[in-house]
């Protein structure tokens, strides 16, 4: 049975992770629409232009994932026998999207992604909006990602959640960066982490995000976060040393910073410290630093030291750069634990 009061709520924008494989001769014709396309490059562009790539593309998926950043991280947490919930605006399926992906790619697809891991489901319908997608063209080890805009832009405020937010009472509340324009949804649950029911989790998501929102980061967020993470990039833009950002938030802030290949750095309670990453063959990159943050959150609420926490995150994440699209089968994610033998 599913716990009404969830160890992790998850905040974010729901994604499909939709892998095609392309012809090296159709990366010309990918310059069409995206000028500067290249193999290993990440874009972002609009549903038109994004429905133009797909039919264009006329090639079946060998993989279509129901993600997103914070799904990514609660699923983890789900499969590592936490009680969880989610919350995220799901779209219709798009009228011309048949190819490559067809129904793989709907609101009921998606929720039945959370209710096979057992995982609350808060997620509100927009039929106005296509479905959030995200496209991976793999020819062999070489990729090309490309986003589209998500139906989750919609989901302004606590006010259209089937349940009010306050009876949820989550132990952690994760919320993914491309969340955070949305003021008065995060508002919400900052109110409650002021009042003591939950702590907060963040990831930065991206570096245009983080930029963009840096004083609304600085100034309203980060007091109440008790866990950041971003890359070295993410973090860049908010114009700050680690040592700036943990004296602003007074020392209760856990700030994370993902180095992928490089591993990981942590600056927590005045103290510093460096995790190796754990050399893989990296098939593609897509949910890695989700999982890292997963098993990182897990171990704090079993109780682990921060050092330890990262360390295991550290290899449970590496685990994630062999597979597409930020899942893995459970026995593999729960083998993770066994593999340290950790003092806490």
């Amino acid at each position: 049975m599913v716990s009404m009061k969830p160890e992790i709520l998850g905040i974010g924008n729901p994604i499909f992770d939709v892998c095609v494989h392309m012809d090296e001769e159709k990366l010309e014709s990918l310059h069409r629409f995206i000028p500067n396309a290249e193999w290993e490059g990440v874009y972002h562009i609009d549903d038109s232009i994004f429905e133009q790539i797909l039919l264009g593309l006329n090639t079946p998926p060998t993989d279509v994932v129901p993600g997103g950043g914070a799904l990514n991280t609660i699923r983890v947490l789900s499969q590592l026998d936490h009680s969880t919930a989610y919350i995220g605006g799901l779209g219709a399926v798009p009228t011309h999207f048949t190819r490559p992906a067809g129904t793989a790619v709907s609101a009921h697809a998606f929720r039945r992604e959370l209710q096979v891991h057992g995982i609350q489901d808060y997620t509100v319908k927009y039929p106005e909006r296509p479905c959030g997608r995200s496209l991976c063209l793999k020819n062999g080890h070489r990729e090309i990602l490309i986003f589209n805009p998500a139906a989750a832009v919609l989901l302004r405020n606590a006010e259209d959640l089937p349940a009010p937010i306050e009876k949820i009472k989550a132990q952690i509340i994760y919320i993914e960066g491309f969340i955070l324009p949305r003021h008065t949804l995060i508002e919400r649950f900052l109110d409650l982490c002021r009042n003591g029911t939950s702590r907060l989790a963040v990831d930065l998501g991206a570096a245009p995000i983080a930029a963009a929102q840096k004083d609304y980061l600085l100034q309203e967020v980060l007091p109440h976060t008790s866990f950041l993470f971003g890359t070295e990039e993410e973090y860049a833009a908010l114009d700050c040393s680690l040592e700036e950002l943990s004296t602003a938030a007074a020392g209760r802030s856990c700030l994370i910073v993902k180095k992928g290949p490089a591993g990981s750095r942590v600056v927590c309670a005045e103290q510093s410290f460096e995790t190796a990453a754990y050399p893989v063959e990296e098939v593609n990159s897509s949910g890695a630093g989700d999982a890292y943050a997963a098993f990182f959150l897990s171990r704090i609420l079993r109780g682990y030291q921060p050092a330890a926490a990262a360390r295991i995150a550290s290899y449970g994440s590496s685990l994630f750069l062999s597979g597409f699209g930020g899942a893995l089968d459970t026995a593999t994610v729960t083998s993770v634990s066994g593999k340290f033998h950790t003092p806490r």
